[in-house]
């Protein structure tokens, strides 16, 4: 029997088929390999956008921690070194004050004369000192030299104590150092505030102390940390504050420091009412043509009265232009409570405590450009030190600017320098500085001061001071 012929057309056809059938195969292989391919390298691409994402991510975390760090380090040195200054030029002062012809000669009566006679001027220093006249070197000396008398009651020898002991405390102490301190000035208060004559001196001395409680908390001035008990016991001081000056012969001894202290609690808790009596009260000593300048208690009645001022309500009727006028002229007084620091003997970074705190008043304006004021005020602070007041003023005009209702900037430059890039970053930036911040922050002050709309940047700052690394975690991205 013969084979096949191949090249019969049965043949043929059964051929072509198995090539069909291969080149399908081969086919299906092709697209598979390539779907295969194509997976793998969407695999890839995802892996490198992950990996891309989370090195970015890592990238600014750094970022924001060395910014912060940055800033919170050079800010700690800056008051450093503005304590120290300040604390030389009131060491300055007092040497002064005691070369001065009456307090030489207060010095020499208490080297010559023996202590019955120091008695009644003893009791002058210590009462001014009390109220506002703060002793010298010389007069500490006719206080200590009337302690030898033998003559003294119960409460004067009280009330001499307390006043040298007073003298000698810092403004900021430790815990330690504030509970041994408390019980001094319990053990001559307690004696004080038994005597009606002197129970006034008493309150005085305990406001004191309160001072230095509230003053040495983690935030300044604290209602719960000295400040409340420093409120009760100073309007009991101050009733005495009139017989005190005419006592003492000065103006100087009418309860300045009692009138400072409890105003900056009443202002920092939200009570504006009440802080601007004491303010008010100040400015008729220090706003006389004959009162010093170098002398602290002109920056401080400066700087409270304009804070003051500004967290009251505000006018219905007043209209728009006024409110700003009004405004600009705290802001003012704001300037000038920076120049008196100046010569009282703060260094530049030491006069942002005042001039740091214009940013926030600037946003009271009326005026739509009142944001980027804001900006470019608070940033020429910045470029001095890192201040919590300017940040916070910072934070709440890059937030309303950020909103789609924010009015135009109608300058080219500021627009381009504004953008909303760049206002994310300075966002960044702010947040960073005050993540690494003591966590100062007055709430209920800044409640008063600023508008409700700005209450959600309030909330932000809030969440993120001295939180440090954490801000990073749950701030607005």
């Amino acid at each position: 029997m013969n084979p096949p012929d191949a090249s019969s057309p049965g043949s043929m056809e059964s051929a072509a088929r198995m090539f069909v059938v291969e080149m399908r195969r081969e086919r299906r292989s092709f697209w598979a390999i390539l779907l295969v391919f194509f997976l793998l390298l969407a695999i890839m691409f995802a892996y490198n956008l992950v990996a891309l994402s989370s090195l970015s991510g890592d990238q600014r975390r750094e970022e924001f921690r060395s910014k912060g760090e940055n800033a919170g380090a050079l800010a700690e040195v800056l008051s450093q070194q503005n304590t120290a200054a300040y604390a030389q030029a009131i060491a300055q002062r007092e040497t002064q004050e005691a070369q001065k012809t009456d307090s030489i000669a207060a010095f020499r009566r208490a080297l010559r004369d023996s202590p019955d006679t120091l008695v009644s001027a003893a009791e002058r220093y210590a009462v001014g000192h009390l109220y506002g006249r703060s002793l010298n070197s010389s007069t500490a000396a006719v206080v200590a030299g009337a302690l030898e008398s033998k003559k003294l009651s119960a409460s004067q020898r009280a009330l001499l104590n307390a006043a040298l002991f007073d003298w000698g405390m810092p403004n900021t102490m430790s815990e330690v150092s504030l509970g041994e301190a408390q019980q001094q000035v319990e053990r001559n208060t307690k004696v004080l505030l038994a005597d009606p004559k002197y129970a006034a001196y008493g309150h005085a001395a305990k406001t004191g102390f309160w001072f230095r409680k509230a003053n040495s908390g983690e935030m300044y001035m604290d209602w719960n940390n000295g400040c409340k008990e420093l409120v009760d016991d100073a309007q009991q001081a101050l009733k005495a504050a009139q017989a005190v000056a005419t006592k003492v012969g000065s103006a100087q001894a009418s309860g300045l420091n009692l009138n400072y202290w409890h105003g900056q609690c009443r202002r920092r808790h939200g009570e504006p009412v009440e802080a601007l009596k004491d303010f008010q009260a100040m400015m008729k000593v220090v706003g006389a043509e004959d009162f010093p300048a170098t002398n602290p208690y002109k920056f401080q009645a400066f700087h409270g009265l304009a804070m003051a001022t500004m967290a009251l309500p505000v006018d219905s009727g007043v209209s728009g232009e006024e409110r700003t006028q009004q405004v600009q002229s705290a802001i003012d007084m704001l300037e000038l409570a920076g120049e008196y620091r100046g010569a009282a003997g703060h260094i530049a970074s030491g006069q942002t405590s005042s001039l740091g705190n214009i940013g926030i008043l600037t946003l009271r304006k009326t005026t739509p450009d009142k944001y980027v004021e804001a900006l470019e005020y608070t940033e020429k602070v910045d470029g001095v030190t890192a201040s919590t007041w300017n940040l916070v003023g910072r934070l709440v005009a890059i937030r309303a600017m950020q909103k789609p209702d924010a009015p135009a900037i109608s300058d080219p430059v500021l627009s381009a320098k504004y953008s909303r890039k760049e206002l994310k970053k300075l966002a960044f930036n702010t947040l960073a500085k005050l993540a690494y911040l003591s966590s100062d922050f007055p709430e209920a002050e800044f409640k008063r001061l600023l508008d409700e709309q700005h209450y959600d940047a309030l909330a932000e700052v809030k969440a993120c001071i001295n939180k440090k690394i954490d801000c990073f975690q749950t701030m607005k991205k």
